[in-house]
């Protein structure tokens, strides 16, 4: 219960940050033109793949610290000197990223100033999760409560302006993580924890790589070979659809725990999955019912988004599913629990299993969209994306198998179902009209669908009344 305390305060923290990044991501839709919006996820996409040194030493600092070592001042300098290389590789190639698109080069200069930042953002996210995983609920709030009001200062300097105000609110959350962050700095750095893991690099390179592609590749492709209004039309609907992701942090603090214990029970993944779909269920099938009224936020001149709306609201789900399924694959896996294992041994293990599913999603993700989007644009790159996330849902099934039973995965998704259903019912009925009122009908349908499932499942009502107790504790404690 723990683990799902912490997780809902991650939760809530995105919520609130999803709700500030709406209100932002409306700000510069209908304050750009559709072009610059375009060229605004254009940038987003090129910059991933700048990003895929990221992880090198954050992936082995989220496992290295729940295990006890103290290497957090070490990840966080080196992390930032990894960073320097491929930022000045790409302002060399701005020039070039610019002209793809139509753009001025000073947007993407400017842009690799990200670089920097997402990199030591990174390794401060992985130590404040391996030890205070609740800390980190106020990240995306802080982040939009500063570049909200900045963005409206600066928007009149148009996309220039856009980018200033992120880059200072992504600053403002570095120096909190610092603030957070410093009572776990070790006296002096660990070299020999950076020269044992850099052989390693291999391993969190290989995934970073996949994983930076595969929620790029998209973007880049139909900015390339389409328009940048094309792709304003798919990126907002990607915005939408990643509403979903906010439930990343809901069950993610499953994965230090499991790696600190060993091992997981079935009662415990059967009630990881309910406590998973109590919440996904319903933004899946809500997003659906609202998805026009929702788009119409932005503007109505995006509404040509809504069908790669609906296929990527549902890859994004089935994506969680998978996501829930690999964290727990990878907490079970020991070979790395001393810090000196063979090149061999890594690449029989699951860790390299696990990525290698990525080869086949992005595969399929490419081709697929370089196929489908010349004869039905965005919504051809969206079909593509839905088809390469329901393979990689099968693949990491195949993989857990052993440790994970279907009926686990699917424990809690028929109450849900059936509560999301009659809560879509009720707001087709009452058929929102506007911005204000659709934004009013989400947590008018939220109560409903609670009140709903709460009569229907026994078992949500058990852990309503276990979770509100250990709230109650930690409010208590804290007062103490």
């Amino acid at each position: 219960m723990r683990v799902r305390a912490s997780g809902l305060i991650l939760f809530i923290g995105n919520i609130l940050s999803f709700l500030l990044g709406f209100i932002f991501t409306t700000l510069i839709a209908r304050g750009l033109t559709s072009e610059d919006l375009g060229i605004w996820f254009f940038l987003g996409s090129v910059i991933t793949y700048f990003k895929i040194f990221e992880k090198i030493l954050p992936y082995w600092s989220s496992r290295d610290i729940p295990r006890g070592w103290r290497i957090a001042k070490t990840c966080l300098i080196f992390s930032f000197l990894i960073s320097i290389p491929p930022m000045i590789v790409f302002l060399a190639l701005s020039g070039l990223f610019a002209s793809l698109i139509g753009s001025s080069q000073m947007i993407f200069l400017l842009g690799g100033l990200f670089i920097p930042i997402y990199y030591v953002t990174a390794s401060l996210t992985s130590i404040i999760f391996s030890r205070e995983p609740h800390k980190l609920g106020p990240k995306n709030i802080l982040i939009d409560g500063v570049k909200i009001p900045l963005a409206l200062i600066m928007l009149q300097y148009g996309l220039i302006g856009v980018l200033t105000s992120v880059i200072i609110a992504n600053l403002a959350f570095i120096a909190y993580g610092l603030l957070v962050s410093r009572k776990f700095f070790e006296p002096k750095v660990d070299l020999r924890w950076i020269r044992t893991r850099i052989k390693q690099a291999w391993l969190p390179l290989h995934e970073s790589a996949l994983g930076y592609i595969s929620s790029a590749s998209d973007l880049f492709i139909l900015g390339v070979l389409s328009s940048p209004i094309q792709l304003s039309f798919y990126g907002i609907a990607m915005t939408i659809s990643r509403t979903l992701n906010s439930l990343t942090s809901l069950t993610s603090a499953i994965y230090p725990k499991v790696l600190g214990k060993g091992s997981i029970t079935n009662r415990e993944t059967e009630e990881l999955f309910r406590f998973h779909y109590i919440f996904a269920t319903p933004m899946l099938i809500g997003g659906v019912v609202l998805a026009p009224n929702l788009i119409n936020i932005f503007g109505s001149k995006y509404l040509e988004g809504l069908p790669m709306l609906y296929l990527l609201l549902l890859s994004t789900f089935i994506g969680l599913i998978s996501l829930l399924i690999k964290n727990i694959v990878l907490g079970l896996e020991k070979i790395d629990s001393e810090i000196k294992v063979g090149f061999k041994k890594l690449l029989r293990s699951k860790l390299f299993k696990i990525q290698a599913v990525s080869y086949v999603t992005i595969t399929i993700l490419i081709l697929a969209s370089l196929i489908t989007i010349a004869y039905f644009g965005g919504v051809g790159v969206a079909i593509s994306r839905l088809i390469a996330s329901i393979v990689g849902l099968l693949a990491y099934l195949y993989l857990a198998k052993g440790a994970l039973r279907i009926k686990s995965v699917l424990t809690g998704l028929p109450q849900s179902l059936l509560a999301s259903f009659i809560m879509a019912l009720i707001l087709r009925l009452l058929n929102p009209v506007g911005s204000l009122m659709t934004l009013f009908s989400i947590p008018f349908g939220a109560i409903i669908y609670f009140i709903i499932l709460m009569a229907i499942d026994k078992r949500v009502r058990l852990i309503v009344k276990i979770f509100s107790k250990e709230v109650m504790s930690r409010i208590l404690y804290q007062l103490e």
